[in-house]
């Protein structure tokens, strides 16, 4: 559904039974996954000029470490907070997601933007996450803010793209 609509945290085994009956309520399809115990790290890749770039990745802390809730993402008073730049992330590891992202945007075929969110595990193993063809450009979005930190104008960049289509 996006934004994490329909989608649920499960932490007791009684609730299962209830929670995917309100996650069919959305969907006839309903796709289960494990709990991963990770950081939530998302970059901004683009094209920009003809060459595809790939951000510093940023960081999305929950408070109390919860499941990102679309109510978290939205809300007034939502605890999670965001960094354009995700802090102690070691250089090795950043380039090597950034390199990651840039492999998935050129594999599928992407083009303009895009938000690709990894999860990075305590012991540094890097899983693709999701992402995002059409990331969100609300006054909290990311994407435009770690377009920016890494130096490019939002509203040159917009401009290039539309007149791109138009020649």
């Amino acid at each position: 559904q996006g934004s994490s609509v329909g989608c649920y945290k499960v932490d007791n085994k009684a609730d299962i039974a209830n929670i995917l009956k309100e996650a069919f309520g959305y969907s006839p399809y309903v796709v289960v996954e494990q709990t991963i115990v990770a950081r939530e790290l998302e970059v901004a890749v683009y094209e920009y000029q003809g060459e595809i770039v790939a951000t510093k990745p940023g960081e999305i802390v929950c408070d109390t470490n919860n499941f990102y809730t679309f109510d978290e993402k939205y809300a007034t008073d939502s605890k999670a907070k965001t960094y354009i730049e995700a802090i102690n992330v070691a250089d090795d590891i950043s380039n090597q997601i950034r390199a990651y992202a840039i492999k998935a945007f050129k594999g599928l075929k992407l083009r303009h933007l895009s938000r690709i969110d990894f999860f990075l595990t305590a012991d540094n193993q890097i899983l693709l996450n999701e992402i995002n063809t059409f990331p969100g450009l609300t006054p909290i979005s990311m994407f435009p803010k770690m377009l920016e930190h890494h130096g490019h104008d939002f509203s040159t960049y917009l401009t290039q793209i539309i007149e791109s289509q138009l020649s």
